[in-house]
Order: C-alpha cells, then sequence, then structure tokens
C-alpha cells in the first residue's frame, strides 16, 4: 500500500483503484510513457506524450484526480506539445503519498523538483480546480518557471459556495465515510453525476466508477481557500482563466471579476456555457479549442514586464 493509509482508506480500496488506473491506460486515446522522478517529497508519477522536443506543457489535476484526469486533452495537446500530466503527491495517483502543509512553500519546491528532474526550466500550465492553487504557489516562488498558465474551474480566486464549506469540518467527512461504505452503490454515483451534467452530455463511465472509489476509499482533504489578492498576482505569466456555467462550487461571474482584478497578465477570461466543475470531462470540445488558442498566442506574444 506504499505506506499511504492517511491517502486511502483500506488496502482493498487503494487496489481497487490502482486497477482502475490501470485499466484506464489501456486505452488512452494516444500513447503515454509512464515515467517516474525523484523529488525531495518522495517519488512523482506521471504520464508523457507527444513529440519530445515540442515545447513542454505541465497539466496539474485537482484535488480527487490523477494524471488520467487528462485523457481527454491527451489529443488536442499531444499533436504540438509535449505534455506532462502529473500525479500529485499525496493524491488518489501514483506517486508518493506526501501531503505538505498548504500553508508553506513544500508544494512549489515539489514542483520545482519535478521541472529539474525532467530537465525543465520553464513551461506552460494547465490546472484545474486544485491544481490551480498549484500555479499560484509555483508562481510565488519561481514564476521565471511558467511561460503560461490556464486556469480551469480555478480554486484561490473565490470561496466555495455552501453547502460545500461544510466539507472541511471533521463531523462532516465522517458522515460522508459512514453512508458511502455502507450505502453507496455505482448506480446511486451515476444518477447523481448525470444530475450534475447539461442535457445532452453523455455520462463518462469511467469517471462514474472513479467518483464511487473515491467516495468509498479515499481520504479527502478540504482544499484550501482563497489567496489573497497579492498572491493571485504573483502570477505575472500570460494566463486564461475557464469557469463552467454549471460548476457547482464555483461562482464563475465571481471569479472572472476577480480574476481581472488582480490578474495582470490575464488575455481572456469566459464562463463556458454548459459546463461544470470538470469541464475537461464533460465539455473537453470547448475547453481544448480554447486552451490551443491560448497557447498559440501566448507563445506569439511573450509575457509582458
Amino acid at each position: 500500500m506504499m505506506n499511504a493509509a492517511h491517502v486511502y482508506r483500506t488496502d482493498a480500496g487503494y487496489r481497487a483503484m490502482m486497477a482502475w488506473y490501470d485499466a484506464c491506460l489501456t486505452h488512452l486515446p494516444v500513447p503515454c510513457e509512464a515515467l517516474t522522478v525523484p523529488t525531495r517529497y518522495g517519488e512523482t508519477h506521471l504520464l508523457a506524450c507527444g513529440d519530445g522536443d515540442a515545447p513542454p506543457v505541465l497539466l496539474l489535476h485537482g484535488t480527487e484526480g490523477n494524471a488520467l484526469s487528462w485523457r481527454y486533452q491527451f489529443p488536442a495537446l499531444a499533436a504540438r506539445f509535449r505534455v506532462y500530466a502529473l500525479d500529485i503527491i499525496g493524491s488518489a495517483g501514483r506517486s508518493a503519498p506526501t501531503r505538505p502543509a498548504y500553508g508553506g512553500a513544500g508544494y512549489a519546491e515539489w514542483l520545482e523538483d519535478v521541472l529539474d528532474a525532467l530537465a525543465i526550466h520553464g513551461a506552460a500550465f494547465i490546472g484545474i480546480s486544485n491544481g490551480c492553487w498549484l500555479i499560484w504557489k509555483l508562481a510565488a516562488r519561481a514564476p521565471q518557471r511558467i511561460s503560461s498558465a490556464v486556469l480551469l474551474s480555478a480554486n484561490g480566486l473565490v470561496p466555495v459556495r455552501f453547502p460545500f464549506t461544510l466539507a472541511r469540518y471533521h463531523a462532516a467527512d465522517l458522515l460522508r465515510t459512514h453512508v458511502a461504505s455502507r450505502f453507496l452503490t455505482p448506480v446511486l454515483v451515476r444518477r447523481a453525476f448525470q444530475r450534475t451534467l447539461a442535457p445532452g452530455i453523455d455520462v463518462d463511465e469511467d469517471e462514474v466508477e472513479w467518483l464511487y472509489l473515491l467516495l468509498k476509499f479515499y481520504r479527502f482533504v478540504f482544499p484550501p481557500g482563497v489567496l489573497p489578492d497579492a498572491a493571485q498576482a504573483r502570477l505575472t505569466a500570460p494566463a486564461l482563466l475557464l469557469m463552467g456555467e454549471r460548476d457547482l462550487f464555483f461562482d464563475g461571474r465571481a471569479a472572472l471579476a476577480q480574476a481581472h482584478r488582480t490578474l495582470t497578465n490575464l488575455r481572456g477570461a469566459q464562463v463556458l456555457p454548459s459546463a461544470g466543475h470538470g469541464m475537461i470531462i464533460d465539455s473537453p470540445t470547448a475547453v481544448n479549442a480554447r486552451i490551443l488558442e491560448f497557447l498559440y498566442d501566448a507563445a506569439r506574444s511573450p509575457a509582458m514586464a
């Protein structure tokens, strides 16, 4: 179990989640290479695809994801970039179970170590949800290593909506665990997931299974809250912000307004119609098109001083 008792609730749960990971690897839309690199916080596993000589793009998943969260972005990005999708340490992937304190520099140091291990001085970063928060942490420590940034369903700009704020309390986690372990079924998860999608969007069955396994076996940690304005402003690289119209966790329009106040190099900001918090899964065509357009434009027009 790789000494991950504080990440997974049981040995069987860990094995079930890694079996899901292995199964998804067998039907990825493009060939990916699995790599493991050393860092001061333990080994980091990642998936790499695309031409090794192409400009690098690093993908940072959300709190409850892993590198495979980006499976619908791999084909679009790998056609023009060298893509590195990280299993963030302490998350439900194959990296070390280390969870640095949110208030320190741990996650930024970890990202620096990953870049160094890959021999990358600077790269474009794409984050979703708490992956965006990680980009801000790196910007506070080593802004020169971020050539551009795509912020999707961004955590760090505005508070989480009620009632999801209750998840930060231990009693709420105990209740969720009790309910999930005794009453949750894949059918119930599928029905709930379907309700979050816009009409006409097909349910991703792999995602349904993943959500079910998360709720049953993963030790969730409430994400960090809103970053101070000064910390948000440390991201000076060209940035694109996309929020979802159907995001359950964040008010997209409030997030856009806040980004316009604090991000001095914000090149684009939009609330995507019909997209939810997991827009890389439920709205990949729209998301991929906007990411690629932004990355091409940012490469032609370097960051402003």
